[in-house]
């Protein structure tokens, strides 16, 4: 399968974009992304004519590999109603904006080490096949509102006391995640 491949420097979230639809598989290791980087079909048309009413749609479904390690994300990231057919690694990445990731699904996300330093979401978001939050530091705002854990889950985040205000009404989870759940509770202010 034909991939885009870098090591270092910098490349537009537009070049990833037209990757992914193209089929390619995207593996990028210490790279600066520049711009918002929108994968769902609904937020791109959205971002584009902010006027436009969105109804809800059919989720984008992509199939490729992808690797963002250790990568700088500039801009907001938008992966709302994508489903993931493979495992998607942002395995050290930072993310100085916003990350939405609601509802997202499909491929084991392995955010190993990343930091955010914005708000991130993850509302509604299906982890069908496990996920990987290993080492992951929030700094702004995180919400795992009903978000759906299920198979394995590695969950040793580190987040300040500000960060983590509400992990709100997760309907079903793995057990793995409940022990999360209680260490984060008596170590951060959390709201369950």
């Amino acid at each position: 399968m034909p991939s885009l491949r870098q090591t270092q420097g910098e490349i537009s979230a537009v070049r990833i974009k037209d990757a992914i639809n193209s089929g390619y598989d995207i593996d990028l290791y210490h790279v600066d992304i520049k711009e918002d980087l929108i994968l769902s079909v609904a937020e791109a048309i959205k971002h584009e004519k902010p006027t436009t009413d969105i109804s809800f749609e059919d989720p984008t479904r992509i199939t490729s590999h992808i690797r963002f390690n250790h990568c700088s994300f500039e801009g907001r990231v938008d992966l709302s109603n994508v489903i993931f057919a493979q495992k998607i690694s942002f395995g050290g990445s930072h993310f100085k904006e916003d990350v939405f990731f609601c509802p997202t699904s499909g491929g084991m996300p392995l955010l190993k080490a990343a930091e955010f330093s914005n708000g991130c979401d993850f509302s509604f978001a299906n982890f069908y096949k496990g996920a990987d939050f290993g080492f992951v530091h929030f700094k702004g705002e995180v919400s795992f509102k009903e978000a759906v854990f299920l198979g394995n889950a590695n969950h040793a985040i580190s987040a300040t006391q500000s960060s983590i205000k509400k992990l709100t009404s997760i309907v079903r989870y793995s057990i793995e995640w409940l022990a999360f759940l209680s260490s984060v509770s008596r170590s951060h202010h959390v709201f369950i």
